[in-house]
């Protein structure tokens, strides 16, 4: 029996080769680097995360001062700063929506049925006027006929329901002429 000889072919040389490196070349990296070798220039960018990174391993010492910014930090972990001046008030702001109609109100009592106008004539200085029983007044007023003026018109009596007009004149010159006139309105349930 014979054994012929057969040489490597260059694809197979070129393919054992390969396995040599892929097998070895990453060994002799880790074995052959020097300790304290590999900087920043020899990291690619975003290698490292923050998952690779120790607990505590940064801390004051390797933070340069003045580059955090507010958002760096939990919410409260900032003291708050002094309350500063109260601002200019701003402009008014628009109308708000008109809202929803209120409910119905209970309904009110009846007023007054009938109303009459009663009038007295007094002397220069005063007169007065009364409702008929069972009415009251709601208002009143007095007129002057001579150089006088009105300086008082109020109902009677001044505490309870009012039930008549009181008016009273005055004449700056003295005189005595003319007559004072009051009205009030009376009005019944």
């Amino acid at each position: 029996m014979r054994l012929n000889k057969h040489h490597p072919t260059p694809s197979m040389v070129v393919a054992i080769m390969a396995l040599i490196v892929a097998l070895g070349g990453t060994s002799y990296a880790a074995i052959r680097l020097p300790a304290n070798s590999v900087g920043a220039k020899q990291i690619k960018k975003n290698a490292v995360t923050t998952q690779k990174i120790a607990s505590n391993a940064v801390n004051a010492s390797k933070v340069k001062n003045g580059s955090l910014l507010a958002g760096d930090f939990k919410a409260g972990q900032l003291p708050g700063g002094a309350t500063g001046p109260q601002g200019a008030p701003g402009p008014q702001g628009a109308p708000g929506a008109r809202g929803a109609p209120g409910p119905q109100g209970t309904a009110g009592t009846n007023g007054a049925t009938n109303v009459t106008v009663r009038s007295a004539a007094g002397s220069a200085f005063a007169a007065s006027v009364n409702c008929q029983p069972g009415e009251r007044a709601t208002g009143g007023g007095g007129g002057q006929s001579g150089n006088g003026f009105i300086y008082q018109s109020a109902p009677t009596p001044a505490n309870g329901t009012p039930t008549g007009w009181n008016v009273f004149a005055a004449n700056p010159n003295g005189a005595t002429t003319g007559t004072l006139t009051a009205y009030v309105v009376c009005a019944s349930p």
